[in-house]
Formats: C-alpha cells, sequence, structure tokens
C-alpha cells in the first residue's frame, strides 16, 4: 500500500525581492534533481534490458545447417540460414531503434512533467485580470512587477499525476478568510526527501517574511478593541441613558473599520520587488502597530474611567 507523506505551511505576508524568489527556485530545483535523475535511471535500464532481450531472442540456429551430406543441400541451407541471420540482424536493429525511440519519448516526458510551472495572474487598471504561464526568469524579465496578485511555483519528480510534489502559492489578496499570502507544501512516499525538502524551501521563505505578519490576524485585535470600547458605553448606558450604547456600537464600528482599512492598504501580503529596491514594510508595520497601541491605550482609559 502506497502511503504519502505531506508537509505544509503557511505565512500571512511575505515581502521580496527577485533575487529572492530565484533563490527560492533553484532550491527547489535542487531538492527534485535526485528523484528526476532516479527516474531517468529507470527509464535507462528497462532500454537496456529490453535490447539485452532483444539479443537473445534474435539469434540464428546454427543446428539447422548440422548433419547434411550432400553439398547442394549444405548450400541451400547455408543460404537459408544467411538469409535468417540477415534477417535477424535486421530485426534487432529496427527492434532496438523502437526502444531507443520509446527511451527517448520517455525521457521528454518526464522533462516536461517535471518542468517547474511558474503561474502569474496580472491585474489590470480597468480591475481585470489574465492568467500567464512562463518560466520563472522570462516572467519576471518581461512583466511589471507591481501588476502580478498572485503567483503560483510547482513542480513534481516524476510522469505520473500521483508523484511527489512541491507547490508555492503568494497571494497579493486573499479572497477567502481561510487562504494565507504564502501557502507551501511537499507531498512525496519519501518521507526524508519530504522533510529535507520542506526545511530547505521554508528556510528560504522565512528570510523575507516580515516581523509584523502577526498583525494580519486581525481577530484578536477586533476582540480587544470590542470589550475594551463596550465596556465604558455600557457602563456609561446603565449609569445615565441606555441610548449611550448606540454611540458606543458607533464608535467601535469607526475603530474596526480603521483598522481594517490601515491593515489592508498598508500591510500588502505579498510584494515582489526589484533587486535592490527598498521595502518600506517594516515602515508601514510600525504605522498599523501604533494605530493599535493608540486605540486599545484609548480603549484602556475609557474603560478604566468607566
Amino acid at each position: 500500500m502506497r502511503r504519502e507523506a505531506e508537509r505544509k505551511l503557511t505565512y500571512r505576508a511575505w515581502t521580496g525581492d527577485t533575487n529572492a524568489l530565484r533563490r527560492i527556485v533553484s532550491t527547489i530545483d535542487v531538492a527534485v534533481a535526485e528523484p528526476i535523475a532516479h527516474e531517468m535511471d529507470e527509464i535507462a535500464a528497462v532500454e537496456r534490458r529490453t535490447v539485452e532481450g532483444l539479443s537473445a531472442s534474435t539469434e540464428p540456429d546454427e543446428s539447422e545447417t548440422t548433419g547434411l551430406a550432400d553439398e547442394l543441400e549444405r548450400k541451400v541451407a547455408d543460404e537459408i540460414a544467411q538469409r535468417k541471420r540477415n534477417f535477424a540482424a535486421e530485426e534487432f536493429e529496427r527492434q532496438r531503434g523502437y526502444a531507443a525511440d520509446t527511451a527517448e519519448r520517455e525521457r521528454k516526458r518526464l522533462l516536461d512533467a517535471t518542468a517547474l510551472t511558474v503561474k502569474a495572474e496580472l491585474l489590470h487598471e480597468d480591475g481585470t485580470s489574465a492568467l500567464v504561464t512562463n518560466s520563472a526568469d522570462d516572467l519576471l524579465k518581461n512583466c511589471d512587477l507591481r501588476t502580478i496578485g498572485a503567483l503560483t511555483i510547482s513542480r513534481q519528480t516524476g510522469g505520473k499525476y500521483d508523484s511527489p510534489r512541491i507547490t508555492l502559492e503568494f497571494r497579493r489578496q486573499p479572497k477567502y478568510s481561510y487562504q494565507r499570502a504564502v501557502e507551501f507544501a511537499v507531498v512525496g512516499d519519501d518521507l526524508a526527501w519530504v522533510r529535507s525538502t520542506f526545511a530547505s524551501v521554508r528556510d528560504e521563505l522565512a528570510r523575507d517574511v516580515p516581523w509584523w505578519q502577526f498583525l494580519r490576524n486581525s481577530v484578536w485585535a477586533y476582540c480587544i478593541l470590542s470589550v475594551l470600547y463596550l465596556i465604558p458605553f455600557i457602563v456609561a448606558a446603565i449609569r445615565f441613558n441606555p441610548a449611550i450604547l448606540f454611540l458606543g456600537a458607533w464608535v467601535m464600528w469607526i475603530d474596526i473599520t480603521t483598522l481594517f482599512l490601515l491593515k489592508r492598504y498598508l500591510l500588502i501580503p505579498f510584494e515582489l520587488l526589484e533587486p535592490g529596491q527598498k521595502s518600506t514594510a517594516s515602515s508601514r508595520g510600525f504605522v498599523v502597530a501604533t494605530a493599535i497601541g493608540l486605540l486599545v491605550s484609548i480603549g484602556s482609559l475609557a474603560t478604566g474611567l468607566a
């Protein structure tokens, strides 16, 4: 029974340049090189066994011309044996050529199946998008990096649909709450290969994960702000006028909306920069962290006064 091992990893943000992305691609190439070489060796072994089998099956039977006393019969038999040898040699060459062609097709199919695939979603100014598939180098050279909304890098180590594979996805703005800016997975039946590949790619990814990625998870901030801002308004409503609760709801809504907008436009989940281009991600993260700190401080003060 074939059992697969799988390792997954997600990050809420990633900010790096094209050189960092090329290092990741290179790491993936190194990881799949050995399994692909093993598949190539298997194809060569099948071709070699096929040729060896042909050599044994096309040898002519020399015993057909022995024991013939008559010279004419012997000459006729020798001629027939020679023709058989010629036919056997031609058949052997034909079958060997077929085996070589089959092996070459298998090698090409394997290389096509295991080629690194890069798919990019390019965002247009009119709100539409286009899906482009290209090599990593061509994509990074020929497109505007600012238009890349999503990037998927995948590679497998064999020609079968269930071959061991590596998948890496980047998203500028995840469409669903369960999606992350970076999703990375390694699947295979060789546990040692899965672990080593996962560790090497993870180490490269982690180098460009910004410190503020945890701020992308706003659930905790929403909960804290809701509690801190609702408590003083609840107390005031009990002491003075229940209508104050409506004011509290409005204030809380404004705070949460402000936090949402800051997170959306300042904490960009996925940024791909030109080599040497300075990232403002750390500064933007500091602005959002300061804003959250101020909102929490104001809420705490209001709760304490209440």
